[in-house]
């Protein structure tokens, strides 16, 4: 394991940090997050959850590259996917995750092991989340199901089953009190300017 993706160089706090962000069905980035097959998933979670939080995924710095790499998983994209010139619009918000180097990088390896091993979307898992979740024993994802199997590696969240938390669930979650240290949070490129380097899907 080498060393963790932002180097405690995000700020000069010396604090290690991963972003949790999370779409609201409001939002002026809908098509670019749409779901759609045979069912509306994004419309369909929103109905059933009773929550407008629709869609989550992670960000990180990597302070060698000096850009922000987002990882997510989605029927539009099909399998795990990562980007390192995400827009965020309006309709997302954010929540800081202090945490430790070593940890950071357990976060960021899994993710980066997931996007290498194609892992796909969940369709029947997000399609049932709602009705008898399914658990598919990580061989496929949906995206709250990857971002709390991510927090796991790190030993957070160890006793919720993360085939039945959906991304509204999820985000009330985290804003009750628990073992994570968590921040509401800027938008990161607030935050911090970065490059808009062109995208690479090999050298994650």
């Amino acid at each position: 394991m080498g060393e963790c993706p932002c180097a405690a160089h995000f700020d000069d706090s010396g604090r290690h940090y991963v972003w949790i962000a999370f779409l609201n069905i409001d939002n002026d980035q809908y098509e670019a997050e749409r779901d759609y097959r045979l069912v509306p998933m994004n419309a369909w979670t929103v109905w059933l959850s009773g929550s407008p939080w629709f869609h989550c995924q992670l960000v990180f710095w990597n302070e060698l590259k000096q850009h922000f790499v987002t990882f997510t998983v989605n029927s539009h994209y099909k399998t795990v996917i990562y980007d390192t010139r995400k827009q965020f619009a309006r309709g997302w918000c954010f929540y800081r995750l202090v945490t430790d180097a070593a940890r950071e990088r357990a976060m960021y390896d899994f993710l980066v092991d997931e996007y290498h091993a194609k892992r796909p979307f969940n369709q029947i898992g997000a399609v049932m989340l709602y009705i008898r979740p399914v658990d598919l024993g990580g061989t496929a994802w949906f995206c709250s199901e990857l971002t709390i199997a991510t927090l796991q590696r790190a030993g957070y969240l160890r006793h919720v089953a993360p085939h039945a938390v959906g991304p509204g669930e999820l985000k009330t979650l985290l804003e009750r009190p628990s073992e994570l240290e968590l921040e509401a949070s800027e938008h990161p490129r607030d935050l911090k300017s970065f490059h808009d380097d062109p995208r690479s899907f090999d050298d994650v």
